[in-house]
């Protein structure tokens, strides 16, 4: 039997379904136990009505790894219309500890909980709504991606070692490379050189600048978007490529992540 996600479970109505995932979260009611097991497209309810199968349950941790078959029930009481009845569970990796936060409630992100965030990014990343954030970062790179082949630019890989500053104005930091070099604060050189060639070029990648900041958005390291184009007729021109650019990033975004946009009350 194959496995099947959570988001594909729907039109399998009736049928016995293989799904595997992470435990989310479990809880007692009163003869019952209901699991929510986490895979990467969302969550799947599991009840539990055998007393051997809770038992086998009930000692589990938050983030255990479980492989599970069963029934797939229609029920209007779950986010995505179904749930899975008469489970056989197979425990796949056993966590041994209790989780140090719950990845199931909305995360705290005021700045006198960060140093727990930091502390716990590896399981704070699991929770639903922090998830959106990588989902729409990654949306934001393929619009980015996609809007600028359209315009006919070339996507190029800069280096990130350099043996000095490629720009002034902007500090860098500065490590043992083979003797002295620097983290690369800018793809300055590499475009101009590009764009005698390809015409039209763009690097969206990391950038690295030794500017200390007491600001949660800070310069020491940022992802950017950097392009460069060649035969301008004015600088109207690059404001209408930019705004083009973004509006595009925008549509992609909220017409393919509106639910986490909304989760992490982008509005």
């Amino acid at each position: 039997m194959s496995r099947l996600l959570s988001a594909e479970l729907y039109p399998h109505i009736g049928q016995k379904v293989e799904v595997a995932g992470w435990l989310h979260k479990k809880r007692e009611l009163g003869q019952l136990m209901f699991l929510l097991l986490r895979d990467r497209k969302g969550i799947i309810q599991v009840v539990v009505e055998d007393d051997a199968v809770s038992a086998k349950i009930k000692p589990l941790q938050t983030g255990s790894v479980l492989r599970i078959q069963g029934l797939v029930v229609e029920t209007a009481k779950t986010k995505n219309g179904i749930e899975l009845h008469q489970p056989e569970i197979s425990v796949e990796v056993d966590v041994a500890f209790p989780s140090p936060i719950e990845i199931d409630k909305p995360i705290d992100h005021r700045a006198d909980n960060l140093d727990t965030l930091f502390s716990w990014k590896v399981l704070n990343m699991r929770n639903p709504i922090e998830q959106g954030i990588w989902k729409i970062q990654s949306g934001i790179g393929e619009a980015l991606r996609s809007f600028l082949k359209e315009q006919d630019f070339v996507e190029f890989h800069s280096p990130k070692l350099l043996s000095g500053s490629t720009e002034g104005g902007a500090e860098v930091f500065k490590l043992d490379y083979f003797g002295e070099a620097t983290l690369a604060q800018s793809a300055q050189f590499y475009k101009q050189i590009l764009v005698g060639s390809l015409e039209r070029v763009y690097k969206f990648g990391s950038t690295y600048r030794a500017e200390p900041s007491v600001t949660t958005r800070h310069m020491t390291e940022f992802i950017t978007v950097d392009v460069e184009m060649g035969f301008i007729a004015n600088y109207q021109e690059i404001m209408q490529l930019i705004g083009r650019m973004l509006y595009a990033v925008h549509n992609h975004v909220w017409n393919h992540f509106a639910p986490e946009m909304e989760a992490l009350k982008a509005r």
